[in-house]
C-alpha cells in the first residue's frame, strides 16, 4: 500500500496531491493533519467563534428564506471569516494562529445554523398564516428544529465513512473543496476576509440607495414600461427582476449551474406557461377557481401565483421523489454498512474500534439509542402537545412519528448527495415533499381541522 502525505509531496500548507482525485488500488490518503498528530480542535476559541457566526448567519438565512424562498450555504463565508480572525489575532494580539481543526470546528458549529433556520422558516410561518398562532409558542419553534437537527445527525453519522472514505475523489464536493482551499491558504484567507467585509459594506450601500431610499425599484418589471404595455396586456408576458444585493449574493454562492436552472424555470414560467394560460383563458367562459375572476381578466402576476406556481410546487415534489429513487443505490450501500455494524452489536462483537483519530465515529449503539430517544421525544411532542384532546391522538402520533423517522432518514441521504454534487441542500423541495406525503397519509387517518 502506498501513502502520499503532505510532507512528501507538498509544503505543510498545501494539500496532498491525491486530495481531490480517486485513489489508485492500494493507495492511501494521508490528511494534512495526520491521524497520530494531536492539535487543538474543540477549544473555547472555536466554540465562541462558531456560536457567533451561527447567530449572524442564522439571521441572514432566515431573512433570505422568508424573502426569496431559498436557503443559503454559509460554509464559504464562515471559513473566510475564521481564517481572517486567526490572522487578526496573530497581528494584533500576537496570539497563536487557529489550527486547521479549530477552523473546521468553527465551520461545523456555524455553517449548519443556516440549514436549521431555513428549515424552520419554511414551515413555522404557515402556523401564523393559517391563524393558528394560539397553538404555537417559542417552545415549539425551539423544540421542532432541535429534534429535526438531532435526527439529521444520528441518521447521517452512519453514512460518514461511505461518503467521505469509500467515495474519496468520486464526488466533487464543490463547497467543501472551496472551504478546504480557503482554510489551507491562511494568508490568502486573511485578505479574503477583508474582501468579504468591504463587499458587505458595498451591498449595504447598494440596498440603502436603491430599495430603501427608492433610488430604483426593488422589483423591476417590464409591465411598468409603457412601450411594452400592449404586448404585456395581450400576451401576459412579463419579465420581473429582483434588484437587491441579497439575490445577487445568493446566486453567486449557488454557482452558475444551479442559478441558471432557477433562471430557466423563471423564464419558462413567465414567458411560456403564463402566456399559455392566458391564451387558453380566451376560450374558457367564467372563472376556473371559485371566487377568482375569469382567467382572461387576470393580470400576468395573478396567473402566475394562482396557476403556474402550483405547477412549480408539483415539479419540486416530483424532483424529491425522483431524487429518492436515484439515490436508492447509495442509500442501500450506506445502509448496508450501518446495518453491518448493528449485526456485530447483536452478535456481541461490539463496535469496531480504531486507534486512528481520523477514523473514529459515533458508536452504532449510541446512534441507535439517539434515534430511539429522539423518536420518543417526537412522539411525546405530537401526542401531548400537538394532538392533545384528539380522539385518535395516540394512533396518529405513532403514524406521524414513523413518517418523520422514515422521511428524515431518506432525506439525510439525499441531502448528503446534493451537498456532494452541487453544494445546495434542497430544503424547500424536501419540505414541500414532506408536507404533501404527510398530509395525504394523515388525512387518510381522519386528521383534519386545526390538528391537521
Amino acid at each position: 500500500m502506498t501513502e502520499i502525505s503532505p510532507s512528501s509531496t507538498n509544503a505543510d500548507d498545501h494539500l496532498p496531491e491525491n486530495a481531490f482525485r480517486e485513489l489508485e488500488p492500494g493507495e492511501r490518503y494521508v490528511p494534512v493533519v495526520p491521524a497520530g498528530k494531536l492539535v487543538p480542535e474543540v477549544t473555547v476559541r472555536s466554540i465562541v467563534q462558531g456560536v457567533l457566526w451561527s447567530i449572524v448567519f442564522s439571521a441572514a438565512a432566515t431573512y433570505l428564506a422568508l424573502k426569496l424562498g431559498q436557503g443559503i450555504e454559509s460554509a464559504i463565508p464562515i471559513s473566510i471569516l475564521a481564517v481572517g480572525f486567526s490572522a487578526l489575532i496573530v497581528h494584533t494580539l500576537h496570539a497563536r494562529a487557529s489550527t486547521l481543526l479549530e477552523n473546521v470546528n468553527i465551520l461545523a458549529i456555524g455553517a449548519t445554523s443556516g440549514i436549521v433556520a431555513g428549515g424552520s422558516v419554511f414551515t413555522m410561518p404557515a402556523i401564523f398564516i393559517l391563524g393558528l398562532e394560539g397553538r404555537s409558542s417559542f417552545f415549539q419553534i425551539f423544540l421542532v428544529p432541535l429534534l429535526g437537527a438531532l435526527l439529521g445527525v444520528f441518521f447521517l453519522a452512519p453514512f460518514r465513512r461511505y461518503f467521505v472514505r469509500d467515495l474519496h475523489g468520486k464526488l466533487p464536493y464543490p463547497e467543501a473543496r472551496a472551504t478546504t482551499e480557503i482554510l489551507m491558504a491562511g494568508k490568502r484567507g486573511g485578505r479574503s476576509a477583508f474582501v468579504l467585509s468591504y463587499s458587505a459594506a458595498l451591498a449595504a450601500v447598494f440596498d440603502f440607495v436603491g430599495p430603501s431610499m427608492r433610488g430604483w425599484a426593488e422589483n423591476f418589471s417590464t409591465g411598468a414600461i409603457g412601450a411594452l404595455q400592449t404586448f404585456t396586456d395581450k400576451y401576459k408576458a412579463v419579465f420581473t427582476l429582483n434588484t437587491s444585493a441579497a439575490v445577487l449574493g445568493l446566486g453567486y454562492i449557488m454557482g452558475l449551474d444551479y442559478a441558471s436552472i432557477i433562471m430557466a424555470g423563471s423564464m419558462v414560467s413567465f414567458f411560456v406557461l403564463v402566456p399559455l394560460f392566458a391564451y387558453f383563458g380566451e376560450f374558457i367562459q367564467g372563472p376556473i377557481t371559485e371566487g377568482m375572476p375569469a382567467l382572461s381578466m387576470m393580470p400576468a402576476e395573478d396567473i402566475f401565483f394562482e396557476y403556474v406556481r402550483p405547477i412549480g410546487i408539483g415539479g419540486i415534489f416530483a424532483a424529491g421523489i425522483i431524487s429518492i429513487l436515484k439515490m436508492s443505490p447509495i442509500i442501500v450501500q450506506a445502509s448496508r454498512q450501518a446495518f453491518g455494524e448493528i449485526a456485530r452489536l447483536v452478535r456481541g462483537g461490539g463496535q469496531q474500534t480504531t486507534e486512528e483519530r481520523t477514523d473514529q465515529a459515533l458508536p452504532m449503539s449510541f446512534n441507535l439509542m439517539g434515534i430511539a430517544a429522539t423518536g420518543l421525544a417526537v412522539f411525546l411532542y405530537f401526542r401531548f402537545s400537538v394532538l392533545v384532546g384528539n380522539e385518535k391522538a395516540t394512533a396518529i402520533a405513532l403514524a406521524a412519528t414513523l413518517l418523520a423517522l422514515v422521511i428524515a432518514f431518506l432525506f439525510a441521504a439525499v441531502s448528503a448527495w446534493a451537498i456532494a454534487m452541487i453544494s445546495i441542500t434542497p430544503i424547500s423541495g424536501m419540505t414541500l415533499t414532506t408536507l404533501i406525503v404527510t398530509a395525504v397519509a394523515l388525512s387518510a387517518m381522519g386528521l383534519s381541522g386545526e390538528d391537521g
